[in-house]
């Protein structure tokens, strides 16, 4: 565990942080494009900000822009491995194992970011109006709390409003995700800047975490028709008392070791056939020891929920999972502009971990009860549902690094099968983003792009 003068020792021979003169560059040739593809498409009929958000160099541009911030200097020499150091830090592994490869800031803003965008279209994504809504909701929090309904913002966001009828509990995926799986990788973060000698690792962490945490909400938001007040709740509320709460050791390590919480986060892969985010979304895992080498898991994030039976003959030394659990699917949006879930689609979680570190995880979808093709509208004709994507069955194999090396480097491997096609992807934790091919999608969800 890291104690106050590891810590202040860390910090007295850290190096100041700054920007490689590589990041510069490419940020400068991107937004150079931009400015050229701006001043063609001005002649045009397009207005300017749906050219903006329909040309995806500004997409490559905004997310090269906050993966800046976790590029070390090129002059800061890569810190030396040695066994003392794994028990150095609470959260944080510099092993490059199984999730421990994708403890990153890349990683890290990616998976957040993006987890609510899965298996959709990049040339969908209207960041430009999901950043004004989350900005709007922000600088105005009381007009966006009272569009949303105070009662609503209470019991819904804040509070567990059971009594309240048809009320979406937001506040779940506050608590765990936000609060507590933002705490928790706050702390991790900042473990990893101490670990390669940057200095104020904390703020570097604080700016990591609300870089993905800003860009979740601009995704959620873009859907909206004014301010987000669920922006207001996680933003500034439930981000913030997370992080304020795992800068206490005590807490960290309490979670740490009582709970065994552990990061158990994949890698997002790029897909250009379909030009879309694969295996997006982040995990964490908690686990309580029982008896004869029996221990009750949880497993939660975007990809799934589970309540797990998990084994292990040699002190968890290596442990093998079995769950069941309940995926919220086709969210859509409500009058006061809250996401609400269509139904609960089953799931099956199987895993293989050593020391609470995964390697192999497999999850199965059932298909979500009643999905049809086509669905009635308000003036009594049938559409094709924009959705299906979300409703389909599905299951993911994902193996994380460990056994498969090309060119030094521990490779991540996703086999999925989900909208009736095959996706294969291939990463690494030295990179923001994996990469994958699929086969053909089926016509049927070809209306989501």
């Amino acid at each position: 565990m890291t104690d106050a003068s590891t810590a202040t020792g860390l910090r007295n021979n850290s190096k100041p942080f700054r920007f490689s003169p590589s990041t510069y560059t490419k940020i400068g040739c991107i937004f150079s494009k931009l400015d050229d593809n701006q001043r063609a498409v001005s002649e045009t009929s397009l207005h300017p900000n749906q050219a903006r958000r329909e040309n995806p160099l500004y997409i490559s541009a905004y997310i090269l822009s906050v993966l800046a911030l976790g590029q070390p200097a090129e002059s800061a020499p890569e810190p030396k491995q040695t066994d003392s150091e794994q028990s150095k830090y609470i959260f944080y592994r510099p092993d490059g194992i199984g999730a421990h490869a994708f403890y990153t800031p890349w990683s890290t803003i990616i998976e957040s970011g993006f987890e609510e965008y899965g298996s959709r279209p990049l040339s969908q994504l209207d960041l430009f109006k999901g950043h004004r809504n989350v900005f709007s909701g922000l600088i105005r929090p009381r007009e966006a709390i009272q569009n949303y309904g105070v009662d609503n913002f209470i019991y819904q966001q804040l509070l567990p409003g059971f009594w309240v009828k048809d009320a979406t509990p937001s506040y779940l995926p506050n608590y765990l995700w936000h609060l507590i799986g933002g705490g928790f990788r706050f702390r991790q973060m900042m473990e990893y800047y101490e670990h390669h000698n940057y200095s104020h690792p904390q703020l570097m962490s604080w700016l990591t975490l609300y870089a993905g945490h800003w860009l979740n909400e601009a995704v959620q938001a873009q859907k909206f028709s004014m301010g987000s007040a669920d922006a207001v709740a996680d933003l500034l509320l439930f981000d913030w008392i997370g992080k304020v709460l795992f800068l206490s050791t005590p807490v960290a390590e309490f979670f740490a070791d009582f709970f065994h919480l552990k990061d158990w986060t994949f890698q997002t892969f790029w897909d250009p056939l379909s030009n879309s985010l694969v295996n997006t979304g982040q995990l964490y895992w908690a686990r309580l020891p029982l008896y004869w080498g029996l221990s009750l898991s949880t497993i939660t994030g975007h990809t799934v929920n589970a309540v797990n039976l998990t084994y292990s003959g040699d002190e968890d030394q290596t442990q093998w999972t079995f769950g069941l659990g309940l995926q919220a699917s086709g969210f859509t949006v409500s009058d006061n502009d809250d996401l609400a879930p269509a139904a609960f689609q089953q799931s099956l979680f199987l895993s293989y971990s050593e020391l609470d570190n995964p390697l192999v995880v497999i999850v199965a979808k059932e298909a979500l009860p009643g999905n049809e093709l086509y669905q009635d509208t308000p003036a009594g004709t049938t559409q094709i549902r924009p959705d299906n994507y979300a409703l389909a069955p599905s299951i993911n194999i994902s193996v994380y690094p460990k056994w498969l090396e090309l060119f030094e480097q521990k490779l991540a491997v996703s086999v999925i099968w989900e909208r009736e096609s095959f996706f294969i992807g291939v990463g690494a934790g030295a990179l923001p983003i994996g990469l994958s091919l699929s086969t053909p999608l089926q016509e049927k969800y070809l209306d989501d792009y």
